[in-house]
């Protein structure tokens, strides 16, 4: 049976049972995977794949199962210089049933809507970036002083971009990749 999927990151097909993954507990490289990720030295679970094309690290269970979100359950907010009326206008027009695939580790809770575009009789878009975390805490969190600049931040908790786009004469399109800062 052949199982391959796709690397989250640069969507290069792997074969899960035909990987080489390094240990970090016991440092033996296990040639040929099984699909249960655990170490055949120490049984102990493998959590980071590389990939072979973009040699990138991401959780080896993103090979399996599906990663599929509705819009209603990801808090959207809007930052500087979108208007928080147009950022509004916008939204009034998604149902929340609206569903995007993202395959990532961590499950997406917000969205930073950073350009918009909003037009009532035209093509209106709007791009963001997801976060792990709920729009309360992220407010929090930048109080906190963690980092020094919104980059420590942003580089954290922002897992994905998010595009949303429609127009009067055709349906919501949601479209988000994974996305390491």
């Amino acid at each position: 049976m052949e199982t391959t999927s796709n690397c989250p990151l640069c969507s290069y097909p792997i074969d899960p049972t035909d990987i080489s993954v390094k240990c970090n507990h016991c440092g033996n490289v296990n040639e040929h995977h099984n699909v249960m990720f655990q170490c055949g030295f120490c049984q102990t679970d493998l959590e980071k794949v590389v990939c072979p094309n973009c040699h990138k690290e991401f959780t080896g269970m993103l090979l399996l199962g599906s990663y599929t979100y509705k819009l209603k359950g990801i808090e959207p907010f809007n930052i500087p210089p979108v208007d928080n009326n147009d950022a509004a206008l916008f939204l009034r027009k998604i149902t929340g049933e609206e569903e995007f695939e993202f395959r990532w580790d961590k499950k997406p809770k917000s969205m930073m809507i950073y350009e918009l575009i909003y037009s009532p009789s035209g093509k209106s878009y709007a791009k963001g970036m997801l976060l792990t975390v709920s729009i309360d805490l992220w407010e929090h969190l930048l109080g906190s002083g963690e980092f020094s600049t919104l980059e420590g931040y942003l580089k954290k908790y922002v897992i994905g971009s998010i595009s949303i786009e429609y127009d009067n004469s055709s349906p919501i399109n949601v479209n988000a990749q994974p996305l390491q800062l």
